[in-house]
Order: structure tokens, then sequence, then C-alpha cells
């Protein structure tokens, strides 16, 4: 079984001499908070969580000395490409996973409620999708709306379950809230409704997107 693993060097970390010892690398460093696709009453829902399991200095060769989080036992993980402007559409998480985003934009929205939630790739690329089929009937809808391809890793957990977690706030977490400079909110805007009556999926040409 695999286990993933999130080395993040630490700002201002001393270098080792003949006299000094390499400081604990996690040592007072506040645990992950995530992004993550949630549900409530059968409703997919954002909300920010705090991911319980702590920072630990790491050992391996390459990464010594430096911050690393352990993400948990994985199932089959995939490495997609997504194209510019690709419209995701809505739906519900195929399994309760890590999604890391390394190039690119993803914009997640909700089918009720207005929150919504930006990951540009790279460091603030990475959620967890928990709205699976048997607790959000519709899901969320995912938008790509970057003029480049968006590069995103899924991680499924081998256990099917979330990391253990508290949730910090309803909504995404901060500085996920808000659309990059070039992009508008897509709050309430161009979403109508199909015809079951329920919202329809964002359009370009509305205002949604800075075209």
């Amino acid at each position: 079984m695999l286990s993933v693993f999130v080395a993040l060097l630490v700002q201002g970390l001393a270098l080792t001499t003949a006299n000094q010892t390499l400081p604990s690398a996690d040592e007072g460093r506040p645990n992950l908070k995530i992004t993550a696709i949630s549900a409530s009453n059968n409703v997919s829902t954002l909300q920010c969580w705090e991911i319980q399991t702590p920072f630990k200095t790491s050992d391996t060769p390459g990464t010594d000395g430096v911050a690393a989080l352990a993400l948990g036992e994985i199932g089959k993980a995939q490495y997609i490409v997504l194209p510019a402007g690709f419209d995701g559409g809505l739906h519900v998480a195929p399994a309760n996973q890590w999604v890391y985003f390394t190039a690119g934009l993803a914009h997640v929205t909700l089918y009720a409620g207005d929150d919504e939630a930006w990951f540009t790739g790279g460091r603030n690329g990475l959620l967890f999708a928990a709205d699976t089929a048997d607790v959000s009937e519709l899901g969320h809808y995912t938008n790509y709306p970057s003029k480049e391809e968006t590069i995103a890793i899924t991680i499924p957990t081998e256990d099917g379950l979330p990391p253990p977690y508290e949730v910090v706030n309803e909504g995404p977490c901060v500085g996920q809230d808000e659309p990059p400079r070039g992009y508008q909110s897509g709050r309430g805007r161009g979403r109508g409704r199909d015809r079951a009556g329920h919202p329809g999926r964002p359009r370009k040409g509305n205002g949604y997107y800075k075209d």
C-alpha cells in the first residue's frame, strides 16, 4: 500500500553547521487547512477543513529535515489533462478523493447557494472532494476558465473515507473564495434552470467570466 506525502520547505529553516543542530521542521507549524467539497442534507456544500494529522519532520532521502504531511493510504490515482475552457458540468465526486491542480485554474460552484471556490495550479491547488452520490443528489459544478490546459491529479483514499478533520468554517478557506485577477465571480449569474427545475450550469458570455 502506498502513502502520499506533501513535503513543504519551511521558510527561514536554518542550515546546519559544525556547531548547530537543525531545528525540527514541523515545530510550531499549523495544521493544513484545505477547501473541501462536502455535503449536508443531500446537497453539496463548500467547507474549510483543518486536517487533524500533524506535520512531521521528514527523514526521507531528498527531503530529509523538511516538514511533511502523510495524507494516508490511497487508491488508484490519475493524472488528468483538462483543455482550456473545459466545462465539467454538474457532477458528484466519484469517490472520496484528494484533487491536486498542478497547473491552470479550476472554479467550483454549487447548484444551491452562492458559495464558490477558485483553485490555481500549484501551492493553492489542493482540495478534498467528498460529495459522493450517497451524500449528495446532484453534486457541484466545475469549470476550467483558463486559456491554458489545467492539470489535475486525483487521489482517492483507499478506505473510501475522508481524512480526520475539523470544520473551520462554512464556505471555502480564505484565499480561495475570490477569483484571481482577470476573472469575475460566478455568484448567482447565468445558471438558469434545467427541465427538472434545478439551476442550470453557468455559461460564458453573460458576465460570468471576463473574456
